[in-house]
């Protein structure tokens, strides 16, 4: 049986569209609900990229307060990824690092089946979404 992906959400509703370049969509949301949780005082920021054009999440870093980790190719029933911390780091923090080190993000892509858009994606676009999520998330909490 095949597993169905995770779509893309769409911006609002609390998620905010980061610039990416002409490569990745890509969306974040600084406290993403769960379906079905009563609420219980974790902060649960994400990250979903997909490839413009496409409706399926590539890639989703789920950077929460507890139990960080990420997915390759989301789907309902996969099995995430853990965010390894440095000393001292943030999920989110850990999560963006991925972004700051091109290479590293780019053998995400592939993993994730997109070998080509992983060899066009520009290390400025990506190196750029950082400052982008750091600064939504910072207007957020005031």
């Amino acid at each position: 049986m095949q597993r169905l992906q995770e779509i893309t959400p769409e911006e609002g509703q609390g998620w905010h569209s980061v610039d990416a370049g002409p490569e990745l969509d890509v969306l974040f949301h600084t406290n993403r609900p769960l379906p079905g949780r009563a609420e219980d005082g974790i902060r649960r920021p994400s990250i979903v990229v997909a490839v413009k054009g496409r409706t399926g999440q590539i890639l989703r870093f789920d950077p929460f307060d507890e139990d960080g980790h990420y997915h390759v190719r989301p789907t309902q029933a996969d099995t995430p990824f853990p965010l390894l911390m440095d000393d001292g780091a943030s999920p989110l923090e850990t999560a963006l690092s991925f972004f700051n080190i091109p290479e590293s993000f780019r053998r995400l892509l592939a993993e994730a089946g997109e070998p080509e858009v992983a060899a066009r994606v520009a290390d400025e676009d990506l190196m750029g979404v950082p400052a982008q999520v750091v600064g939504i998330s910072q207007a957020a909490r005031t």
